[in-house]
């Protein structure tokens, strides 16, 4: 059905809870009812041409293309409504919505002990999101100052950290300045 596969792509752009399948049959139905609605034009063609060709493309047009597609368009509509402030905000926690943004920075980990560690925050890291969030991979790791924090040498001290929720209290962040003070 395309609505199980529009439901399927969904979820992989946006993580979630995962419902089973009694849960999801009628929400699957009325995506596949919408995407007819969407592809009437193509049924349309579909059932007035005999050419075979057409008829192929304009099946996987309906059954696979169209379903893959309206995902990352709905997607692309509640992010703008969402600037607008038309809907909510659609990030489940305020850690979903910093490291979606994708946004350098500098972080600054505090672990249980107390110890401070930080680094780079930016293109190469990686920060799980919901229903897994607090995972991360720093790129760059920074010698941090214990008493105030603040990032020490003129490069990095490794090429990365990679930290289980567990492994930390809490992440402090500084805005990305390319040149340490």
């Amino acid at each position: 059905m395309p609505g199980f596969i529009s439901m399927r792509v969904y979820s992989l752009i946006r993580p979630g809870d995962q419902p089973t399948l009694k849960d999801t049959i009628f929400e699957a139905i009325a995506y596949s009812a919408i995407n007819i609605g969407l592809m009437s034009w193509a049924i349309f063609i579909f059932f007035s041409t005999e050419a075979w060709l057409t008829r192929s493309l304009l099946a996987a047009l309906i059954l696979a293309v169209g379903p893959v597609a309206w995902p990352f368009l709905l997607d692309r509509l509640l992010g703008l409504l969402a600037k607008t402030g038309l809907v909510k905000y659609r990030y489940k926690t305020a850690w979903d919505d910093f490291f979606s943004r994708r946004q350098a920075c500098w972080l600054i980990v505090h672990l249980h002990d107390g110890t401070k560690i930080g680094g780079v925050f930016s293109g190469q890291s990686y920060a799980t999101l919901y229903p897994t969030p607090g995972h991360l991979f720093i790129e760059e790791l920074w010698e941090v100052d214990q008493n105030t924090g603040a990032f020490k040498g003129e490069e990095p001290v490794s090429s990365g950290i990679i930290l289980k929720p567990e492994d930390y209290r809490f992440v402090e962040i500084k805005a990305y300045i390319d040149e340490q003070d």
